[in-house]
């Protein structure tokens, strides 16, 4: 089931490029108007690799979780250096696969996600930004369904929840390629499940191409 979203959406976003390609509209400013702005949308794709960090904010219920590695897959629109009339700032809003989660007492707990990860970008330099990020995800599935932890049996899936983090990051784009590089550190803010209060870190590194750039 989760492979065949992923092929729906990575063939709706290349579908959509070799229909499209780059796409430009001209704003227009009724009260100067010698003053326009454009704004040109581009479609990206992205693959990466992820490490998550686990932790409780009960002190009663605390166990010992260790990193572990995860993936990331997906795309979605890169809005140029125009937007907000400033051609340093760029935007950038994707739909991504992710899997990641824990280990605790040799327990393998993973976490698959669809997210939407909403940034802001700033070009000090050509070619080189820093970003903020925030990313919510929908929870589409807990493996295993139910773990042993600290003793104890723990549905899993019958308690699952969504994740929502905010972040930060840095990237750069060779545009005569075009492919980037991009490092982002994500802290979580919500629950690994209702009624368990972990919370995970997350840290990714991916690889993106831009179509139409």
């Amino acid at each position: 089931m989760i492979t065949k979203k992923l092929i729906l959406i990575i063939s709706f976003f290349v579908s959509s490029w070799v229909a499209y390609g780059q796409q430009e509209w001209t704003i227009m400013h009724p009260d100067k108007p010698d003053k326009t702005n454009s704004l040109q949308l581009s479609l990206y794709a992205e693959a990466g690799l992820g490490m998550s960090f686990y932790h409780s904010t009960d002190e009663n219920f605390a166990p010992d979780f260790s990193p572990v590695a995860g993936v990331v897959i997906g795309g979605g629109l890169i809005l140029n250096k125009t937007l907000l009339n400033d051609d340093k700032l760029s935007g950038k809003i994707g739909v991504l696969y992710t899997r990641f989660g824990f280990t605790s007492e040799s327990e393998k707990v993973r976490g698959n996600y669809l997210c939407v990860p909403i940034s802001i970008q700033y070009y000090p330099i050509s070619n080189l930004y820093a970003e903020l990020v925030m990313q919510p995800c929908l929870n589409i599935g807990l493996s295993p369904t139910v773990a042993y932890i600290e003793g104890l049996s723990i549905n899993l899936e019958g308690h699952r929840a969504n994740d929502f983090k905010v972040g930060f990051g840095v990237g750069y784009l060779f545009k005569a390629i075009p492919i980037g590089i991009s490092a982002r550190y994500l802290i979580g803010t919500s629950d690994f499940a209702e009624n368990l209060p972990w919370r995970g870190n997350l840290f990714q590194i991916s690889v993106f191409y831009c179509f139409g750039i």
